[in-house]
C-alpha cells in the first residue's frame, strides 16, 4: 500500500532541505514535493473549520485539484510533501486518505524560527505603503489556540508576533497528535542537522539510512537573508504560552548564544 506523507511544520525549519535530501535518497517509488500549493493553500481559511467532513466545501480549487493528483500518485507512488503552507489543511487529508497517510511533527526553537521569520518580514511593516504586512495568522482569525492574543496584538513587535505564529502552529500539531490514531514521527529541526534526525525520518519513512555523509553538511536556503527589526530574544519571557510549549518540546531558555543569533539574523552587523 502507498503511502501519503507530509510534513508539518512552522515554516523555517529545514524543509527545502530536507526535500533536496530526499530527492537524493529516494527512488522512483516516492514523488517528492516541497510547496507544491505555497499559498493557494489559504491556510487562514481553512483553519475554521474544526471538522475535516466540513472542510471539502471549502476547500480552494487549487487544493481540491491536489488532493486528485496526490490519489493519483498513490495508485502507483508514496508522496512526500515538505514545507509548511499545508497545516491546516492535514485534518481533511488524514480523512481523505484515512489510514494511507503519515505526519512528520517538524519542530524548531522558537526564538531561531521567529527571528529567520523576521528575515522574510513577516509581521513587519511593507516595504511599499501598496504591499500587504506578511501575517501568516492573527488571534483575529476564527479556529485559532489563543484569542487572548488580541488584546495586545497592536503594540507586539514583529518577533513577538512571530513567536506567537509558532505557538499557533505548535499547538496544532500538538493537538493533531493527539486525535487519529495515526503514523506520526515528531522530530526535532535541530537533530537533523546535528543529530540522529535524518536517520529517524528515513526509517519513518521506510527509506534506506544509507547517504552521502557530505549533503548533510549542505544548506538549502534559497532566501538567506537578515533583518532590521532587530530585538532582544528575551521578548520571549512575556509569552509563558510559547515558553511553556517549548518546554514540552524540549527547549530551554538557557542555551541561546546571543553573538551566533545577532551574526546569523541581523542585517547590520
Amino acid at each position: 500500500m502507498k503511502m501519503a506523507f507530509f510534513i508539518l511544520s512552522t515554516g523555517r525549519c529545514g524543509t527545502q532541505w530536507i526535500f533536496d535530501f530526499l530527492r537524493q535518497v529516494c527512488d522512483d517509488n516516492f514523488l517528492i514535493t516541497h510547496e507544491p500549493l505555497a499559498g493557494r493553500y489559504q491556510p487562514r481559511k481553512i483553519l475554521r473549520f474544526k471538522d475535516p467532513n466540513q472542510m471539502e466545501p471549502g476547500l480552494p480549487e487549487a487544493t481540491r485539484e491536489h488532493v486528485r493528483h496526490i490519489a493519483d500518485c498513490l495508485e502507483t507512488r508514496h508522496y512526500i510533501e515538505c514545507g509548511h503552507p499545508c497545516w491546516s489543511t492535514l485534518p481533511y487529508f488524514i480523512e481523505k486518505f484515512k489510514d494511507r497517510v503519515g505526519i512528520v511533527h517538524l519542530v524548531r526553537h522558537p526564538v531561531h524560527t521567529a527571528f529567520s521569520w523576521l528575515t522574510h518580514r513577516a509581521y513587519c511593516p511593507p516595504l511599499l505603503p501598496y504591499l500587504r504586512e506578511k501575517a501568516w495568522l492573527s488571534p483575529f482569525d476564527e479556529g485559532v489556540n489563543f484569542p487572548e492574543y488580541k488584546p495586545v496584538w497592536d503594540r507586539l513587535h514583529p518577533y513577538e508576533k512571530s513567536l506567537y505564529f509558532w505557538a499557533e502552529i505548535t499547538a496544532f500539531g500538538l493537538n493533531l497528535e493527539h486525535g487519529p490514531d495515526i503514523p506520526w514521527l515528531r522530530l526535532k529541526s535541530e537533530a537533523v542537522f546535528n543529530g540522529d534526525g535524518l536517520e529517524k525520518l528515513c526509517r519513518f519513512l521506510g527509506i534506506g539510512t544509507a547517504f552521502d555523509p557530505v549533503f548533510r553538511e549542505s544548506r538549502v536556503d534559497k532566501f538567506h537573508c537578515g533583518t532590521e527589526y532587530w530585538c532582544d530574544w528575551r521578548l520571549i519571557r512575556r509569552h509563558p504560552v510559547v515558553v511553556d510549549l517549548a518546554r514540552g518540546l524540549g527547549y530551554g531558555l538557557d542555551d541561546i548564544d546571543d553573538a551566533r543569533l545577532y551574526k546569523r539574523y541581523a542585517l547590520v552587523q
